[in-house]
């Protein structure tokens, strides 16, 4: 198969999957995407397994070209993705699979109201190395991804070999006919990007949560921003001052997880540690994002304002696990929409 082109590349496009879940043990952050529910919809919508990686975009997005007939999906944040061949445009199809024709080029843009992350999945993935299980891309540490570093204009990228179901997938799409690209007129969307202008996030109490004052401890469940010193590694915020109801020492380093929010000694405002984030940490953890929030998390720009709102760990379990039944059915139902077509189908396409 024949590489995809970045004609032109976004502000931090990467390449992710589900990253590093292990790598505390060597000190490596999780990484991965950030939105991960974005990722994985994607992926499915394809037939890939989500720890083949897709493209993160972040705020603004790529110009690639399709030089054969190749499977895509897109989820997430809307980049305004304009599919272009030979003077026509068609918008790009959200959250479901699209069969595009070889020699299309999908434009996107700049993310609207609605979150500033976007993931492109291709049938097959991208023939990368893995690095400690992952093809997710570090930026930090240089590694991984696509030459350990964000995507640039000019990059060819190989492609991996399609599973069975994508190729059932794309069989069935091009069953259609001759388009600029070939869709279903439904879509999945689990979890819609909120459009507010202030966001909740469900958080479970952290360890040094009762060490903050009284009033402290009311201020946290106050508005916080998310302020533009905020990257893939963690979010700084800025709110009502947080002080601590008894002296604080230095703390020793221990383990941290993605959608820690930690208040730094001698700062009176929080961080809220994202996929980036480093392993281990010894600031006061306040609380915990839960699990099933942290998509809603990675669509948060700069300027978005932030409540925290308390829930049970029993919550947390349940909300997490209604997200992964709503993907077993996307699953299923992409599974019976290829079987129900059947070999009838598969015939026509083979005699065409």
């Amino acid at each position: 198969m024949k590489p995809i082109l970045i004609e032109r590349a976004g502000i931090c496009s990467t390449l992710q999957d589900l990253g590093r879940p292990d790598g505390g043990r060597w000190g490596v952050p999780w990484g991965g995407a950030m939105d991960h529910g974005a990722h994985r919809l994607a992926s499915l919508l394809v037939g890939n397994s989500p720890d083949l990686a897709s493209i993160e975009m972040t705020v603004v997005g790529d110009t690639i070209q399709f030089p054969e007939e190749t499977l895509i999906a897109w989820a997430g944040a809307d980049l305004g993705g304009v599919l272009e061949f030979q003077g026509r445009a068609l918008p790009l199809p959200a959250e479901r699979p699209v069969l595009v024709r070889a020699g299309v080029r999908l434009r996107l843009g700049t993310a609207a109201t609605c979150g500033c992350r976007g993931y492109l999945a291709v049938a097959g993935g991208f023939d990368v190395a893995e690095v400690l299980g992952s093809q997710s891309t570090s930026l930090r540490s240089g590694w991984g991804g696509w030459q350990g570093r964000a995507l640039r204009s000019g990059d060819r990228l190989p492609r991996g070999m399609k599973s069975e179901l994508s190729q059932r997938i794309q069989a069935r799409l091009g069953s259609c006919g001759d388009q600029l690209l070939r869709s279903v007129p439904w879509f999945f969307r689990p979890a819609p990007i909120s459009d507010q202008a202030a966001v909740i996030l469900r958080v479970v109490r952290g360890k040094h949560y009762s060490t903050l004052a009284p009033a402290s401890q009311k201020l946290f469940f106050s508005e916080f921003k998310i302020t533009p010193q905020s990257d893939r590694m963690g979010y700084r915020l800025s709110g009502q001052a947080l002080t601590f109801g008894v002296p604080m020492q230095e703390l020793k380093s221990g383990g941290t997880v993605r959608g820690t929010i930690q208040l730094p000694l001698g700062s009176d405002q929080p961080l809220l540690l994202m996929a980036d984030g480093a392993p281990t940490g010894g600031y006061p953890e306040l609380a915990h994002v839960i699990a099933a929030d942290w998509s809603a998390a990675a669509q948060l720009a700069p300027g978005t304002s932030i409540y925290f709102r308390e829930v049970d760990l029993a919550e947390a379990h349940l909300r997490l696990k209604e997200q992964e039944q709503g993907l077993r059915l996307i699953a299923d139902s992409l599974r019976r929409w290829t079987s129900e077509w059947g070999r009838e189908g598969a015939d026509n396409v083979a005699a065409s």
